[in-house]
């Protein structure tokens, strides 16, 4: 069975758009030395089912004035499953030209937008797209999630900033339909 890699349009609309006050998407949060670019836009592998299908929550912070930083800890505080969904604190992201890995399952890299600007990209641990592992999909209306996301420099400084995300009801359906074409099933 071949995977279809799907990265819904909410990345552009909830990671990016976070930058976009179109269709009341929150805005990416900044300071002058980092801004939110993307937080918890979904990245789903759709397979035949939702048992074998997979997503994760991708983040990405424009690196204002350094090529990298010392640690990312990005902790869900509304709207799901609350706590640390990623923290590269033990094992600092320092890749550059693939995914480093880490010992729980989250992955992350620095991506060079060669401008003198760098990106952390990151993405959580891979989930099922079951009821029980995305119950956000199943419900109802906009999901609406909370991130507090600490960055710290190399000098050992933090910055803490809080970022508000939407899932509209669009973005679920679009990974929903996948399942009810005549060659998948739930």
């Amino acid at each position: 069975m071949k995977t279809a890699k799907y990265l819904l349009p909410f990345v552009a609309a909830a990671l990016l758009g976070a930058c976009s006050t179109v269709g009341g998407m929150p805005r990416g949060q900044q300071t002058a030395d980092y801004k939110i670019e993307a937080a918890g836009g979904v990245q789903a592998e759709v397979g035949r089912s939702a048992a074998n299908s997979s997503y994760r929550y991708g983040f990405g912070i424009r690196l204002k004035n350094a090529p990298r930083v010392a640690s990312v800890k990005i902790e869900r505080t509304r709207g799901g499953e609350l706590g640390v969904v990623f923290d590269d604190s033990r094992h600092p992201t320092t890749a550059t030209k693939a995914w480093q890995r880490h010992a729980d399952g989250t992955r992350s890299y620095l991506y060079n937008n060669g401008d003198g600007t760098f990106d952390w990209i990151g993405q959580t641990a891979a989930r099922k797209l079951t009821p029980q592992q995305a119950p956000w999909l199943y419900q109802a209306g906009t999901t609406h999630q909370q991130y507090r996301i600490t960055i710290r420099d190399l000098q050992g400084r933090e910055t803490v900033l809080v970022q508000d995300t939407a899932i509209p009801p669009e973005q679920k359906q679009a990974i929903l339909q996948l399942w009810r074409t005549p060659s998948r099933s739930r």
